[in-house]
């Protein structure tokens, strides 16, 4: 029972994901990152078992994916009835319009390298020079600010603006798409965050989506090397993490201790891949802690625009938070248990009903991704959503989320700006130019 039902959880999250490719929707990478978190290691753990947690636990997160997903795909169909345009995120119909355009582009590229300076700058002056960069060195920067401070407005800016590798891609920009490419992995090596390396792997995920017709076998063979490399890499920055800072790493780096220390993370689940046993933890534990079951996540992010400390007791803290207490962590510490572990914890078993607001939720950003009139806003809210599903699907729901709450409304307005003031100076110079004359 334990593995037929772990080859049906793996089966029913590899058929969303045909699914949401097929509309060509950017919720793809969220059940990818499920399908890579929780459906294949899942897979793996019903096969082989597991030293710690029973069958009964590992029968019971496979019934509640189950059932998720269900809930999921059937709202999914009813909710994205009336999304009728998915067919204009094809390359050459995308690549078509963006070379028909070329000072929006500029904007863009120029704001990019802007926001890029305001984001670096400051953080390289508060450790003293590049070399002396390091991931605990960002958090006492970080800790140095104050609860509402400039670096907030400059992350939305940055993640509203991760797409600007693919637009320059298809523009045919080589210079400016280097440009944009070294920027990006320069400040992943500076801060040693993981997650700002998405960017650059959702855009160029993005642009084999969009190039794919109908999905065949080798497209399959492709994703799975794909995820494997993506996996690599991402436990290749965490290892790279623990050196200290750049000059550390220059002086103490080992190349066969630094790859043998990604396979030990990799093999014993440390990491990404074990965050599905978070999960397991809270179901062996029936929710049984403080804060659990009352859809804190949820609440947290109804009340987004309202900042936790003047929301007057109505707005919870952190929810991974009191996850992070609850499997045992020190004050403050944060854990992730997939975005099926998050549900679980947040509504015990009837979290499966959760399956119909992500349903709601996704086909809701569909819309309005597939309504954006300007191309370049059109990719840049695709890969911004492509980049925030990732984080969700880790299991991260508000952190995520809040990047969709300020940035979305951030690249609608910028479009609005762009065809509304274009067409008034329009209107207003013609009359000029004929007194003019």
């Amino acid at each position: 029972m334990t593995i037929l039902l772990g080859i049906a959880q793996f089966m029913i999250i590899a058929y969303i994901c045909v699914f949401e490719f097929k509309r060509k929707s950017s919720s793809i990478f969220l059940w990818a990152t499920l399908m890579i978190m929780f459906g294949v290691m899942h897979l793996i753990t019903s096969f082989i078992g597991d030293d710690v947690y029973s069958n009964s636990v590992l029968i019971e997160a496979s019934i509640f994916v189950i059932l998720f997903c269900f809930v999921y795909i059937i709202c999914r169909m009813v909710f994205s009835r009336n999304i009728k345009e998915r067919n204009v995120f094809t390359y050459n119909n995308m690549r078509n319009s963006l070379l028909n355009n070329h000072n929006k582009l500029n904007f863009f590229f120029y704001a990019y390298i802007l926001v890029f300076v305001f984001k670096i700058f400051p953080y390289i002056r508060f450790a003293g020079n590049i070399l002396s960069t390091s991931w605990s060195t960002g958090r006492d920067f970080s800790a140095s600010m104050g609860y509402a401070n400039s670096s907030q407005l400059i992350n939305i800016a940055f993640y509203s603006l991760a797409g600007m590798t693919a637009v320059l891609w298809m523009k045919g920009q080589k210079k400016k798409y280097i440009v944009s490419l070294l920027l990006v992995l320069f400040n992943v090596i500076l801060t040693r965050n993981r997650i700002e390396i998405l960017p650059f792997f959702c855009s160029i995920i993005c642009l084999f989506l969009w190039k794919i017709k109908s999905l065949k076998f080798k497209h399959i063979i492709l994703a799975g090397v794909g995820a494997i490399a993506v996996v690599y890499i991402v436990y290749g920055l965490r290892v790279f993490r623990h050196y200290g800072t750049i000059s550390d790493f220059i002086l103490n780096y080992n190349t066969k201790e630094f790859f043998d220390k990604i396979n030990l993370y990799i093999k014993t689940g440390n990491g990404e891949l074990g965050l599905l046993r978070d999960m397991y933890y809270f179901i062996d534990h029936n929710n049984n802690f403080p804060e659990f079951s009352r859809l804190y996540s949820y609440i947290r992010m109804v009340l987004v625009y309202i900042p936790t400390q003047f929301s007057l007791g109505l707005k919870p803290d952190d929810f991974a938070i009191a996850m992070g207490q609850a499997m045992g962590m020190a004050t403050g510490g944060s854990t992730h248990p997939t975005l099926f572990g998050d549900c679980y914890a947040n509504a015990g078993f009837f979290g499966i009903l959760l399956g119909a607001f992500w349903a709601f939720y996704v086909s809701v950003i569909d819309k309005i991704t597939f309504k954006r009139k300007s191309t370049e806003i059109k990719i840049l809210v695709y890969i911004l959503n492509a980049v925030v599903y990732t984080i969700i699907g880790r299991g991260s729901i508000y952190n995520g989320f809040w990047f969709v709450a300020y940035g979305m409304p951030l690249l609608c307005f910028v479009e609005y700006c762009l065809y509304h003031f274009k067409f008034k100076i329009n209107n207003k110079l013609l009359p000029l130019r004929i007194r003019v004359k």
